[in-house]
C-alpha cells in the first residue's frame, strides 16, 4: 500500500463521483461510471469494521486515499486529539441524536468502533461538563500530540454507498439494495427493508451516516440531497427535546471573503451576508 497517501487514480475517480453527485443537475450516470471505475481497481472491504480503526492495518485494502503521518513534532498528527474531543470543552463529541440512531438500528458493531464512553473528572468537571459520563469519538485512537495516526479521506464503503444512491436515482432500487446490504452484512445487520425509491433514499442516507460517522461526509451528503435544513433543524437532544437549530438557505454557503470581492468586481456576495 505505498501509494495510499497519494492522490491516485482511485482517489480522483472518487472525487469525480462526488462532484457529479453534487453539481446541479445531478448526473447520476457519471456518478455510477466513476464509482464503477473505482470498484474495478481492486479495492476491497475489510472483513471486520473495526480493522479500519485499530491502527494495525493502516493503508488497508479498503482505503483509497489516506493522509499518512510518521509522528513527531514536524511530521506528526496534531489534530487527532481535537477530533477525539479531548482538548476543548465539549468541542467535538458525538450528538445524542447520533447515539440514539445507532441504538435504534441495533448497530452495535459500528457503534462500539465509532464511539467510546468515558468518565469526565478532575479539571473537566465544571460548567461545560455537567455530567460525568460522555460519548467520545473512537475512530482516532492514537490521539497523543504529534502522533502517527493516519486519516482515511476516501474508502471503498463510501463509494459503494454512493453507487447505491446513483442506482436508486436511476430507478434501480433492487441494485441499490444489494449494495446497501453488502455494507450492512459486514456489521451483522439484516437486509434493508427499503423497497421503493423514496424509502431507499432515506435508507442510504442513514447507512452513510452510521457507516461514515465522523469521517467528514455528513454535512455534504445532506447539502447535495437537499435535506440539510430539514434534518438539522429537527435534531433532538436529551429526552427528545429539539435543540432549536435555525439553519436557513443562506447558511448552506459560506460568505465570499471580502478580500476576494475587493479584488474582483464581477463577484457577487452570497445571499444573507
Amino acid at each position: 500500500a505505498p501509494h495510499k497517501g497519494y492522490a491516485t487514480k482511485g482517489a480522483v475517480y472518487t472525487l469525480l463521483a462526488k462532484v457529479y453527485a453534487t453539481i446541479e443537475p445531478h448526473d447520476y450516470n457519471k456518478v455510477k461510471l466513476y464509482c464503477d471505475s473505482v470498484m474495478a481497481l481492486g479495492y476491497s472491504l475489510m472483513p471486520q469494521y473495526d480493522q479500519l480503526w485499530d491502527n494495525s492495518q493502516e493503508n488497508c485494502a479498503e482505503s483509497i486515499f489516506e493522509i499518512n503521518y510518521n509522528g513527531g513534532v514536524s511530521d506528526g498528527n496534531w489534530g487527532a486529539k481535537m477530533f477525539r474531543g479531548l482538548d476543548w470543552k465539549k468541542f467535538n463529541i458525538p450528538s445524542n441524536d447520533l447515539v440514539k440512531t445507532f441504538e435504534q438500528e441495533g448497530d452495535m458493531i459500528r457503534f462500539n468502533s465509532s464511539i467510546v464512553w468515558e468518565d469526565v473528572s478532575g479539571h473537566w468537571t465544571d460548567q461545560h461538563w455537567p455530567q460525568v459520563h460522555y460519548p467520545f469519538i473512537n475512530k482516532w485512537r492514537n490521539y497523543t500530540e504529534g502522533s502517527d495516526q493516519n486519516y482515511i479521506i476516501y474508502r471503498l464503503a463510501d463509494v459503494i454507498l454512493l453507487k447505491a444512491e446513483a442506482l436508486n436515482e436511476l430507478g434501480d432500487v433492487s441494485g441499490a439494495a444489494n449494495l446497501v446490504n453488502q455494507i450492512r452484512a459486514r456489521v451483522n445487520l439484516p437486509e434493508t427493508p427499503a423497497n421503493d425509491q423514496a424509502s431507499m433514499r432515506l435508507a442510504i442516507e442513514k447507512e452513510r451516516r452510521l457507516e461514515l460517522a465522523f469521517e467528514g461526509h455528513r454535512w455534504y451528503d445532506l447539502k447535495r440531497t437537499g435535506r440539510a435544513i430539514e434534518v438539522i433543524n429537527n435534531v433532538k437532544g436529551e429526552n427528545d427535546i429539539p435543540l432549536g437549530y435555525q439553519l436557513t438557505e443562506n447558511r448552506l454557503l459560506w460568505p465570499i471573503p471580502q478580500a476576494e470581492l475587493d479584488k474582483n468586481s464581477k463577484l457577487t456576495q452570497n445571499p444573507g451576508y
